[in-house]
């Protein structure tokens, strides 16, 4: 079922009844769109299911690995590149957070692009790889590079 499909359309003054199942331990909304005949006027109410228990199920509390081999690579006055191994997980890393003192970017690869910089600017990164629960590991140790200095005119 893709996120936006409709469960149920009902006409008239109905009830309607769905049963939709959630996977264990995870946070969704559920809309109901209410559109009158009588008007133009629609209402969206939003339900928001969170931290859906399924019986026996166990809450995924592993933190992924701590990411390793980072490795920045200035490419230009205003860029640098950043790549790193892989971190793994119990159930699966599904992304990394990229800190340059505070977050700037949550890649869903191994490979980061930092634009909008500097020239001749030092800049250093860490990252948490984190996993489909949102546990995040701790960052990894920093790494930095400048970036190239400007065209200097003759």
């Amino acid at each position: 079922m893709a996120r936006l499909d409709p469960l149920a359309t009902v006409s008239g003054n109905n009830l309607v009844k769905r049963t939709v199942n959630f996977a264990a331990f995870t946070t969704d909304r559920i809309r109901v769109n209410v559109t009158s005949a009588l008007s133009s006027h629609s209402r969206i109410t939003e339900i928001e299911a969170w931290d859906v228990a399924v019986s026996g199920a166990v809450p995924d509390t592993t933190l992924p690995t701590v990411p390793v081999g980072l490795s920045a690579t200035p490419i230009s006055t205003t860029q640098i590149n950043l790549s790193w191994t892989a971190s793994t997980d119990n159930v699966g890393v599904t992304g990394c957070k990229v800190y340059r003192g505070t977050l700037v970017g949550s890649p869903t690869t191994t490979s980061y692009t930092d634009t909008g910089l500097t020239a001749s600017t030092s800049y250093s990164y860490t990252l948490a790889a984190c996993d489909a629960a949102n546990n995040c590991s701790a960052q990894s140790n920093p790494v930095s590079a400048t970036t190239m200095p400007a065209a200097t005119s003759e």
